[in-house]
């Protein structure tokens, strides 16, 4: 049993008291598509796809770059992940961290040596991308895993008598930093580092490196949620004035096809006039997610948008992955539209929510909750809110990798 398995046990009684999934008796099989032409899975190394280069200059045209810098700089970001993906899957146990620290370089962090699986990734890496530095970092001490459980186990630590909290690790200290909200000055830290310190060593099976350090803050809210002919990812649906933002396409082992969107977002909305009908639900550990169907068409494409409009430019996804920080990634919301920011974490808790990415600044706004978050063709999560970090607010999004944990047999459809 791994580290992460054994805080999910730990937690699980505290996790649905929070917000329990829930799902439809009979599953009704509503019509279904692959509506655009399937793209084949992402190979590092490939030749720049039509959509990341739509992305790459995106990105440039808002940050006012040359295009060839733009491409210098972000084409290799999706294939780096992808990399550091083959070591968390095949290393079991031995990545700590990632980050993608400048233009042209990157880090990677094991727990203690490099495995030869992780050498030969990142030496296929350099193939392909031999103007990017990559360190590695050994030694490090502690896996991305026992980081993980330590953040959830920190955090469930103090927000079990203070709701409003907010939790991430800091690399260079070895540190859970839990913020907690206290605007009148009365909380004693003292009991809650103590008590958060030994969940911490319980989680990670004694693991001492790791320390907490809980930090009142005088905010009272330490973070929230953002509440045609086919049904696609990345859609405007609406109830009356409360609206939301299709994700990507899901799929279960059994076949049922679903549309996915976040969980806190309302059980009634309708897309194109057309009612939703929600079939599972949940808002709790592992993000935040919610399954309907409708009387349409389903299919595994979502929009990419634009910045001044939501259902425009259409993509096939083609798989999901999980970002590094440092990495640029887009949001597709009907608020806002589209939007690019960087990865700042790749794990942190606000509220009941654990497991999200977390970005570096506040773009999206109401209404963006459940949209598309991608690069090129690849799912990397889909927007849930906000939390308080470093004195502001930041973008939350619940990670890809994380619907099989919050709803088991679910997939996203690619």
């Amino acid at each position: 049993m791994n580290v992460r398995t054994q805080v999910v046990l730990v937690l699980a009684v505290i996790a649905a008291l929070l917000t329990p999934t829930s799902g439809a008796g009979a599953q009704p099989r509503p019509p279904s598509v692959a509506d655009l032409p399937d793209v084949a899975p992402f190979e590092v190394g490939q030749a720049l796809s039509a959509a990341e280069l739509e992305d790459i200059q995106f990105v440039a045209d808002d940050l006012g770059m040359d295009l060839d810098e733009a491409i210098r700089t972000y084409a290799w970001q999706d294939d780096f992940a992808h990399t550091v993906d083959q070591i968390r899957n095949h290393t079991t146990g031995s990545l700590a961290h990632a980050e993608i620290t400048g233009a042209t370089t990157a880090e990677v962090w094991l727990k203690s040596s490099l495995p030869d699986r992780a050498a030969g990734a990142l030496s296929d890496f350099a193939v392909h991308f031999p103007h990017v530095d990559v360190q590695v970092v050994t030694d490090y001490g502690i896996s991305e895993d026992e980081i993980e459980a330590a953040i959830v186990a920190a955090h469930f630590a103090v927000f079990e008598s203070h709701p409003q909290t907010a939790s991430e690790f800091d690399f260079e200290r070895k540190s859970v930093l839990v913020t907690v909200s206290d605007p009148t000055g009365v909380i004693d830290v003292g009991p809650l580092e103590q008590k958060a310190n030994l969940a911490v060593s319980e989680a990670v099976e004694g693991n001492r490196s790791i320390s907490v350090e809980v930090r009142p803050s005088d905010e009272r809210t330490l973070g929230g949620d953002d509440s045609g002919s086919y049904h696609h990812g990345g859609e405007y649906i609406t109830n009356g004035s409360k609206y939301c933002t299709t994700g990507f396409g899901v799929t279960h082992t059994s076949g049922w096809r679903r549309g996915s969107t976040a969980g806190h977002c309302k059980n009634d909305m309708s897309d194109d006039s057309d009612s939703l009908t929600v079939t599972h639900e949940y808002d709790s550990l592992w993000g935040d997610f919610q399954l309907h169907w409708g009387a349409d068409t389903q299919t595994d494409d979502f929009y990419s948008g634009n910045s001044s409009t939501t259902e425009t430019t259409k993509r096939d996804l083609s798989g999901f992955s999980t970002a590094v920080a440092g990495q640029t990634l887009n949001k597709n919301g009907a608020n806002t539209h589209r939007t690019q920011d960087t990865v700042r974490n790749i794990s942190v808790c606000h509220d009941g929510n654990c497991y999200m990415l977390q970005m570096h600044n506040r773009k999206a706004a109401g209404g963006d909750s459940g949209g598309p978050v991608f690069w090129g063709y690849t799912a990397y999560g889909t927007h849930e809110g906000y939390m308080w970090s470093w004195f502001k607010n930041r973008d939350t999004v619940s990670r890809a990798d994380s619907l099989h944990e919050a709803l088991p047999g679910w997939n996203w459809w690619y």
